[in-house]
């Protein structure tokens, strides 16, 4: 594996957070004060950040020290700031479904039922039967009814259809390989083989590799001017759970959802899309962290949530207009929950 590190100057008109009091936006900001201090000694384990915003205002930031891993890496210790990037490891599939809306709306994949085989005759060949009737609403939904487990066993177990989704010498043709195991719709199964497909089918129908159309696309509409994927030998983008970014970044993207697909007054991902992939499309028919359903690869619980493993999130809150960023370091922790839901309602208990 290797990293392809993105980076260029700011534009000329970029602008930073607007930044308030807590306060000004109807939160205590004693109360957040408090919960940063619960994070500072480890009583909120490994957590490396805490963002608050409200109205599309910055109005709580903290960084803090801890164990941290790359992905792939091992772990060890770091301190973080603004500007350091983290893992958002599975705020990747988030990310990719951003970006399908974005080529949906441009029309490079103008049906969102269109069937998966389609895109890719060369690796489906052979598995079409297998493949007939699942459709890209289906890879975002995670309903597409292929064979995968990821949940049972952790990701550096051989065991584990992620961890050998990226021991395979041509990914893709290994997540088209999946057999059948129920009807496309019939029932979620979380399966990140599905996000690949996904940001495979954007590269292949642009002409364009995925990291790059992100980066046209995405990054820089959202004045983010750093990010990092991980890339597999093959020079697959690891898009289900290889991306880096600062939790500002994160921010930026979790308010242009929030807003409903637009940012500095341009409309980025297109509203329609927008409003479905944060609503509840399936029902999860199990215990997923506080959610009952899932939309176009966000968890819907309470809120919408961009969740990635090891306790990132991104959550938005609609009715107050309140958006978090925290970013953690428990990969692979049974309590990699716990930490976020804690943060949550300590941010709860600031609304004034």
């Amino acid at each position: 594996m290797r990293i392809v590190h993105w980076e260029e100057s700011p534009a000329e008109d970029a602008s930073d957070w607007p930044t308030v009091a807590p306060e000004a936006v109807g939160l205590s900001g004693g109360a957040l004060e408090a919960l940063a201090q619960r994070i500072r000694p480890g009583e909120l384990e490994n957590v490396h950040s805490l963002l608050v915003l409200r109205g599309g205002k910055l109005a709580f930031e903290r960084y803090f020290a801890g164990q941290d891993a790359r992905w792939g890496e091992a772990s060890g210790p770091a301190s973080f700031d603004r500007d350091t990037l983290h893992d958002v490891r599975s705020v990747s599939k988030s990310v990719v479904s951003a970006l399908v809306g974005i080529a949906h709306g441009e029309g490079l994949l103008p049906d969102l039922d269109a069937p998966i085989a389609s895109f890719f005759p060369e690796q489906a060949r052979g598995c079409e039967a297998e493949l007939a009737g699942r459709t890209l609403r289906h890879a975002l939904t995670m309903s597409a009814g292929l064979s995968w487990d990821e949940l049972t066993h952790p990701y550096w177990d051989p065991r584990n259809d992620e961890h050998a989704l990226w021991l395979a010498a041509d990914p893709l043709a290994f997540a088209l390989s999946r057999k059948p195991v129920a009807p496309p719709g019939a029932r979620f199964a979380y399966n990140g083989g599905m996000p690949l497909i996904l940001a495979q089918a954007i590269e292949r129908e642009s002409g364009i590799p995925f990291d790059r159309y992100a980066i046209e696309r995405l990054w820089r509409p959202l004045g983010v001017t750093r990010a990092e994927w991980v890339q597999h030998p093959s020079g697959t983008i690891v898009s289900p759970s290889g991306l880096r970014l600062t939790p500002r970044d994160m921010a930026r993207f979790g308010q242009m959802m929030l807003d409903g697909g637009r940012f500095a007054g341009r409309q980025i991902v297109p509203e329609r899309y927008v409003r479905a992939a944060l609503a509840p499309q399936i029902a999860l028919g199990g215990n997923f962290g506080g959610a009952s359903h899932y939309g176009y690869l966000w968890w819907i619980a309470q809120f919408p949530v961009a969740s990635g493993n090891g306790g990132q999130r991104v959550v938005l809150d609609a009715a107050t207009g309140t958006l978090l960023v925290v970013t953690a370091g428990l990969y692979d922790s049974p309590r990699q929950g716990e930490a976020p839901i804690q943060v949550l309602a300590g941010v709860f208990a600031a609304f004034r």
